[in-house]
């Protein structure tokens, strides 16, 4: 099944839901980096969270959101786009605690003892390049309920979130998400009872049970009306040669010189997919003389 968006609204409660499944996208982080469960849990939530943000914002543009920590996981960082392109990274990919009875029992890791304590930071970015930033402690470091809590203090509006990885023998199984906000008029009764529901690995519990989008949407709220076409969610980097050889700009003439006498291609890794790009010593030349006549 293919990772897949879908906006509705209930117009007897008067909320928007959105459901989203990213599996796919959570398969790839965690082969491109190499993540062991702990790791893929917590940069899953990250980049499903970040995902529904990016779909459910009222511009066209990107989201990008951070977690630093003092803790195990130091940092956790994915960009997503209107367009449902997810990529990722953490800088403590090799976490994997050990499962408690009860997280055996439901399928929901805590990730809480790797990220506390931290914060969280959202870049919100329109088509036209305004932005806008804000941060706020981690308050659970289980990181979807800390993008909740962020969601509320930062768009004021009533909010549910919830967003979990299943992993089974090391491998994701299910990836899903579910982002519920109040219109102004909404019922805030009806969204604490979908809280009830879906925070705390109720959401995964019901994914497991319903595992087709819009079946699942239909259990969470019976009278949702899918109100724009489904967004399919592809792990997908901006990453390329020429991006590459156009940052070795930033090492300065005399650092590409050194490389350059050296005689050798350099090597540079994007931290977000993992790809590995080599800079020619004749690349390196070409930039170093971009940057020789615009010095003059």
């Amino acid at each position: 099944m293919v990772d897949v968006c879908l906006r509705a609204t209930s117009p007897g409660a008067r909320l928007e839901v959105t459901v989203a499944f990213t599996t796919r996208v959570v398969q790839r982080a965690q082969a491109a980096h190499g993540l062991a469960p702990t790791s893929t849990v917590a940069l899953g939530r990250l980049l499903t969270s970040a995902g529904l943000i990016a779909l459910t914002a009222k511009q066209e543009g990107t989201v990008g959101a951070q977690v630093t920590s003092k803790g195990r996981i130091r940092q956790l960082m994915v960009d997503a786009n209107h367009q449902g392109h997810l990529r990722g990274y953490t800088r403590a990919g090799e976490l994997a605690f050990p499962l408690t009875p009860e997280e055996k029992l439901s399928g929901r890791r805590r990730v809480a003892p790797g990220t506390l304590p931290g914060h969280l930071s959202v870049v919100r970015r329109n088509a036209r390049g305004e932005y806008t930033q804000s941060a706020v402690d981690l308050v659970s470091g289980e990181v979807d309920r800390d993008v909740e809590h962020y969601l509320v203090h930062s768009d004021q509006v009533p909010t549910v979130l919830a967003a979990d990885v299943f992993i089974e023998d090391n491998d994701v199984v299910m990836s899903v998400g579910a982002l519920v906000q109040a219109m102004p008029d909404g019922d805030l009764a009806q969204l604490e009872a979908l809280r009830a529901r879906l925070v705390d690995g109720g959401l995964l519990a019901l994914a497991r049970e319903t595992p087709e989008p819009q079946q699942l949407l239909g259990v969470i709220q019976p009278d949702a009306e899918i109100v724009e076409a489904p967004v399919i969610f592809t792990w997908r980097c901006r990453c390329s040669q020429e991006r590459v050889v156009s940052s070795m700009q930033l090492l300065g003439p005399q650092d590409l010189a050194e490389m350059i006498e050296a005689g050798e291609p350099a090597q540079v890794g994007c931290d977000f997919c993992g790809a590995q790009y080599q800079v020619s010593v004749d690349e390196m030349r070409g930039v170093f003389r971009l940057l020789i006549q615009a010095e003059g």
